[in-house]
């Protein structure tokens, strides 16, 4: 076998020359406990308190090795003595820990709990002080999970000891992010949905070691990765575990690849998506068109209309929402399509059988219970009817957030169908793509998400950002989210440009330059004629996630893992193989510092200078010229050659 179990006091697993588990009568690997995990929710934002009354080491070991695999039981002595008098017998307390291979997998574990009673599971990875992780699913403060913040204060800064714990609960990111400022905290205040550094729409109990492997836990029940210790990560499962794959490769390249291929990669994009920029424009049809032709007018090249309150319109405190009645709706009449299967059994129940109306943010919805196959199959085909046959190219398969986790399904609990959620949703329109002959042709995006969900869907978004340029919500969480998803498996996703949400009493509203800087990361008007040129490239780099799993935004340290500083840069990346782009992510800066990693040498696009790898640079950087840079040798020099000659209209 691959992996090595030697049986003494103080134990490890070793898999290719990497220390996976330590064992130890002081240093446990397995432990179990008993509590209650609340969840309480709120417009998608969901409070979670783990109650854990006892938590159980499990310091000893015997082991059984077959052909293929080996069992490891672990118990448990030095019981409280409250334990004690309920359990009939110490030796009904173990773990059977089973260590197999699987196809595409280096080694999968199943942990079996044998004990009566126990709400909660803990399994401790071995890690090295200096070791990174990075994945999670799409996470917007940390690419490193093991990193930790600083909150800066007027003459100070304080450092969170918590903010290395990611609870794996599909939610509402939050508005503001940052518990320090008074954004998060109105926020809290009015609805709790100021979120913290570890609320996200999309994650996932997978992580990538800088030691060259991955961790992925294959159920949906809720589970914790805690990466505060320098000496071990400990993930907490609440429920029943399911498998747990590791995959060890050569490469942190090659294990990005195996992980993408395992969860299942996007398809390529419609080529009509990068020969132009996506409009969003609402408001009727008058307005549209004018909208459209302001834009043509000025060269703007356009190859869609993102009408996002085709199915009407909602105005609340947090201003217009949308009404998702899934449904053209020509005048913004009220939707029907609940009433007309009201009665029908196709919704998500409450315990006393009536359908759970949920407060979507002063609007009520019913959600649709995807477990049930007569549900699913009504709603994909109301997708096909209401969306793909009236010809549209696309849409926002938005929410997935929301599910609950008291609600009655047709097949199995809210505390496994919550996070699964979004990929059934995900599966529901690809499936109606496919099945109406327009794989290849239409594009559908999504912000909720968990494992799996890039075996189905087309593309992912960022969500909600705030308009601004603050690192907990605003421009810069959106270069560490696609980073982070990308080191997930999942390897394309975009962003709306110049953010979404604002607060006009708290000063939060949308400046030129916050959407001008954004719109450099998503290429506008001159940027736009940019990023056609580009249109063979980018289309490349597709192809190659799609194919291989490679991310179409990679972090420096994926394509230059040598490089000890690369590893450290968390707002560039490498668009592709060939460009570098670091973007200004930062309020009124006129010049910007660049790194430049070692083994290539660099081409700034803007004026064609040299500079060699393995140093940072300086370079001017106003509005307009964001700072780009192409590797030396490449063989699409010609068309960054092109994009070059392409200056701004009117010189910042």
């Amino acid at each position: 076998m691959p992996f090595q179990v030697p049986m003494c006091t103080h134990s490890s697993i070793t898999l290719i020359r990497c220390i996976i588990f330590k064992h130890s009568v002081k240093n446990p690997m397995i432990s179990i406990g008993t509590g209650r995990t609340n969840f309480l929710s709120f417009l998608g934002n969901w409070r979670i308190d783990d109650n854990i009354d006892e938590k159980i080491e499990l310091r000893n070991f015997t082991i059984a090795s077959y052909l293929t695999s080996d069992t490891i039981t672990f118990t448990g002595d030095g019981y409280s003595r409250v334990w004690l008098e309920k359990l009939n017998a110490f030796t009904s307390r173990n773990v059977n820990l089973t260590l197999m291979i699987a196809s595409n997998q280096s080694m999968v574990l199943s942990l079996t709990n044998n004990g009566p009673d126990f709400q909660y599971s803990w399994l401790r990875i071995a890690a090295l002080p200096e070791e990174m992780v990075w994945g999670g699913g799409e996470q917007f403060s940390h690419l490193n999970l093991r990193e930790r913040s600083y909150t800066r204060q007027q003459f100070f800064s304080v450092l969170h000891p918590k903010d290395q714990t990611y609870p794996i609960w599909t939610r509402e990111q939050g508005v503001g992010r940052n518990k320090s400022d008074k954004i998060t905290f109105f926020a809290d205040l009015q609805t709790g949905g100021g979120g913290a550094y570890h609320t996200t729409y999309f994650p996932q109990p997978s992580f990538i070691s800088s030691q060259q492997y991955y961790f992925h836990y294959t159920g949906s029940n809720y589970a914790v990765m805690d990466f505060s210790n320098p000496i071990y990560h400990e993930v907490m499962f609440y429920g029943n575990v399911e498998q747990i794959f590791f995959k060890k490769e050569e490469s942190l390249m090659n294990v990005v690849k195996s992980l993408s291929t395992y969860l299942g990669t996007m398809p390529p994009l419609p080529d009509w998506v990068t020969d132009g920029m996506i409009l969003g424009v609402q408001g009727g049809t008058n307005v549209m068109l004018q909208k459209y032709k302001d834009a043509t007018d000025q060269g703007v090249a356009i190859n869609g209309l993102w009408i996002q309150d085709w199915a009407g319109q909602f105005n609340t405190s947090f201003g217009s929402r949308l009404y998702w009645n899934w449904k053209w709706n020509e005048q913004r009449y009220p939707g029907d399509i609940y009433n007309s299967v009201q009665g029908k059994g196709y919704f998500v129940k409450k315990v006393d059988g009536s359908d759970y109306i949920i407060d979507f943010g002063e609007f009520k919805c019913a959600t649709v219970d995807l477990t049930d196959t007569t549900a699913y199959n009504w709603y994909k085909d109301l997708v096909k009817r209401n969306m793909v046959d009236l010809g549209l190219g696309g849409w926002m398969a938005d929410f997935g957030e929301y599910t609950p986790v008291d609600g009655v399904y047709a097949n199995g609990s809210g505390f496994n169908i919550h996070n699964l959620y979004p990929v059934l949703w995900a599966k529901l329109n690809r499936e109606a793509i496919t099945e109406r002959g327009k794989d290849g042709e239409i594009v559908f995006w999504m912000r909720a998400g968990y494992s799996g969900i890039s075996a189905y869907t087309t593309l992912m978004w960022a969500g909600d950002q705030n308009v601004d340029f603050d690192y907990a919500d605003g421009v810069p969480s959106t270069v560490v989210s696609a980073l982070s998803m990308g080191m997930s498996g999942t390897g394309m996703t975009h962003f709306d440009i110049g953010g979404y949400t604002t607060y006009g009493a708290l000063g939060l509203q949308r400046s030129a330059e916050v959407l001008m800087r954004s719109a450099e990361m998503a290429q506008f008007q001159r940027l736009t004629k940019l990023f056609t040129l580009l249109q063979n490239y980018t289309n490349d780099v597709i192809h190659e996630y799609s194919t291989n799993g490679i991310p179409v935004q990679r972090p420096l340290f994926l394509m230059y893992e040598n490089d000890k500083i690369a590893q450290n840069v968390k707002f560039q990346y490498m668009y592709g193989p060939d460009l570098l782009v670091a973007p200004v992510i930062e309020s009124k800066a006129t010049s910007w510092k660049v790194y430049l990693p070692q083994g290539d040498s660099w081409i700034y696009l803007w004026n064609n200078t040299k500079y060699n790898g393995g140093a940072f640079v300086t370079v001017t950087s106003p509005i307009g010229l964001p700072p780009v840079f192409y590797r030396q040798g490449s063989t699409y020099t010609n068309t960054f050659t092109l994009m070059s000659k392409i200056k701004p209209i009117k010189p910042p």
